[in-house]
């Protein structure tokens, strides 16, 4: 009974060779691009109180995040950007290096970049890029 099943399911699934295989795996610009498209869905959007994604995009291996501050230029010192992104690597750590679809993506080589702007002047403040040496 055993092998007449095994046999039927053989039957029953394609034969594909290694190499067709691993052509048919996504490859890490495609899932990329695939992340960005998904990304773009309703822009802007608020992620929290007085920041506001305003851009996905897509870099060789990264995606691109771009956020805009409603804060004025005279909040913004470098202490306030130094603590900013200690706050953002500890997310990153405690959520994206968790994330069972985000961290293979991490190993393969993607990183992910976060730019961060003033909304009334579109000034740069910084920009952060994370990886899995960040987890």
């Amino acid at each position: 009974m055993f092998k007449e099943v095994w046999l039927i399911a053989f039957l029953l699934v394609p034969s594909i060779g290694v190499a067709q295989a691993a052509t048919q795996e996504s490859s890490l610009q495609e899932i990329i691009h695939g992340e960005v498209l998904e990304g773009k869905k309703g822009l802007p959007r608020m992620k929290s109180r007085g920041i506001w994604l305003v851009s996905v995009d897509e870099a060789p291996h990264q995606i691109v995040y771009t956020y805009e501050l409603d804060l004025p230029q005279s909040a913004i010192n470098l202490y306030v950007a130094l603590e900013m992104q200690q706050e953002i690597t500890s997310t990153f750590r405690n959520t994206a290096c968790r994330n069972n679809q985000i961290l293979p993506l991490l190993r393969r080589g993607m990183t992910i970049a976060q730019t961060y702007r003033l909304s009334e002047t579109k000034n740069k403040i910084f920009t952060l890029n994370l990886s899995i040496r960040d987890c």
